[in-house]
């Protein structure tokens, strides 16, 4: 019995560390599945961040090129606007260039047109004026030497001699002009037009002497009666100077009669 005992406690000696042994290489083995399955939690948990920070940088790349490329849409339209505005200001100075030059143009040619026009109506009036005075003044003449009889300065106007002009007109009713004229004012009132340039009216009196063209034809009244005058003869014509009728010689220009106002 006693050695059944002995037996037993050097059996629960030499089988204690063994026990402990076996138990310890048991609790490992449980505890690294465990510490695999903790490492691979940590490591799945530390590249979770890695991976957002990962997207949300490629998040940021993306929309700074968006925004980098919409810069540049915009620089390159403000670029093309100014180019268009400099066009734009280029063709408009152009275009006012030659609406200005043709605006020039014309002006200079209606100018040019308007003072040849002009220089040749003065030349041209002057030209048949003075051509009217010769050809009036000799058919004047030749008429007056064919119709009339010059002898010892007494002129001879249907068989009658006169060697100056008679006044006793204004003693004659029927030479009533005054009258007439009140009731025949549109017969009375036409425009006058000097036949000299820049020549200012000046009341004239008997002897003073006219210039030819003041009683060249287009001055002289035709039909003196039709203006209740008296007829003329010899070389006496009577011609409007200005709102006056005058008696005028035409071989000297002297006036021999006038009424002053006659015309309106």
């Amino acid at each position: 019995m006693r050695n059944l005992m002995l037996g037993g406690l050097m059996a629960a000696t030499f089988l204690s560390p063994a026990a402990l042994s076996a138990a310890e290489i048991q609790n490992v083995r449980i505890a690294e599945p465990v510490a695999a399955d903790a490492g691979v939690a940590g490591v799945s948990a530390s590249a979770a961040p890695d991976q957002r920070s990962r997207r949300g940088n490629r998040g940021n790349s993306s929309g700074q090129r968006q925004n980098a490329r919409q810069a540049q849409r915009q620089t390159l339209r403000q670029q093309a606007r100014v180019v268009e505005r400099r066009q734009d200001r280029r063709q408009d100075r152009r275009r006012d260039a030659r609406q200005d030059r043709r605006r020039d143009v014309r002006q200079q040619v209606r100018q040019n047109y308007r003072q040849e026009a002009r220089r040749d109506a003065r030349q041209d009036y002057r030209r048949d004026v003075r051509r009217d005075a010769r050809q009036d003044y000799r058919r004047d003449v030749r008429q007056d030497y064919r119709r009339q009889q010059y002898n010892n300065g007494n002129f001879y106007y249907n068989g009658r001699s006169y060697n100056h002009w008679n006044n006793n007109w204004r003693n004659d009713r029927r030479y009533n002009w005054r009258g007439y004229r009140s009731s025949n004012r549109g017969l009375f009132s036409s425009r006058y037009y000097s036949p000299y340039r820049n020549y200012r009216y000046n009341r004239l009196s008997i002897g003073v002497v006219l210039g030819s063209l003041f009683y060249s034809s287009r001055y002289q009244i035709g039909n003196p009666y039709q203006y209740r005058l008296p007829a003329t003869y010899g070389p006496y014509r009577w011609v409007r100077y200005y709102n006056d009728a005058v008696l005028v010689d035409i071989r000297t220009g002297r006036t021999v009669d006038v009424k002053y106002d006659f015309f309106y």
